[in-house]
């Protein structure tokens, strides 16, 4: 599921490009954000950006409406990979109840990458 992780972490290179951008990371940087992990307050918040640009999270807390959307939209021609990934949403939904937008950002990353690579 390593590959499913990377689709929907890479899917969106004008969300990574706007917070990279924001934050002023490089490219390299947020390669290794996304796989280890954020520890910084700025990287945390470069995956709060990222996932609020994409309606993942609303108002600092994680959307599973949001989530789910990107879901239908981005897997909408495998609808195996989109079943696994609907249940990791809900998976994520229960693990992550921060209402801190970069808390969250750092958390959903960690919680994907826990379920969807392995």
């Amino acid at each position: 599921m390593v590959e499913v992780y990377w689709q929907v972490a890479g899917g969106h290179p004008e969300a990574i490009s706007q917070c990279r951008n924001e934050f002023h990371f490089s490219e390299d940087d947020t390669s290794r954000i996304f796989e280890k992990g954020a520890t910084t307050r700025d990287e945390k918040c470069f995956l709060g950006c990222f996932f609020s640009t994409l309606g993942v999270i609303v108002d600092g807390k994680y959307s599973l409406s949001g989530a789910e959307a990107h879901v239908d939209k981005d897997f909408a021609n495998d609808p195996d990979k989109a079943k696994k990934i609907h249940a990791v949403n809900a998976k994520c939904a229960e693990e992550v109840t921060t209402t801190d937008k970069c808390e969250t950002g750092e958390l959903l990353r960690a919680c994907y990458h826990k379920n969807l690579g392995e």
